[in-house]
């Protein structure tokens, strides 16, 4: 299946949507995500690193860090370990006053 993955572009946080391929397995996953209005988003910084989010409008929930040579690897493996109970509970604590 493709997703989307919002790419923040440095210097100056500029977007571009990417659509990469992830494997079918992932579906029901992504689409929990989508349900809690949650999306993936991720910026490549220096030395070859990437750090990938799943991001909430509240913030960002998970990050990932991997060489960009892993980096498909460990965005699989942060979709598939995403754990709602542990969502929730940093939702409430990110609206509660």
């Amino acid at each position: 299946m493709e997703i989307p993955v919002t790419q923040y572009i440095k210097p100056h946080g500029h977007t571009k949507i990417l659509r990469i391929v992830i494997p079918d397995e992932c579906k029901p996953m992504m689409e929990k995500l989508a349900e809690l209005n949650l999306h993936i988003t991720c910026e490549a910084l220096h030395r070859g690193l990437v750090a990938q989010y799943i991001s909430h409008k509240e913030g960002d929930f998970a990050i990932m860090l991997s060489p960009i040579e892993k980096s498909h690897d460990q965005l699989v493996k942060m979709i598939n370990d995403f754990n709602e109970e542990a969502f929730e509970g940093w939702l409430k604590d990110m609206t509660d006053e």
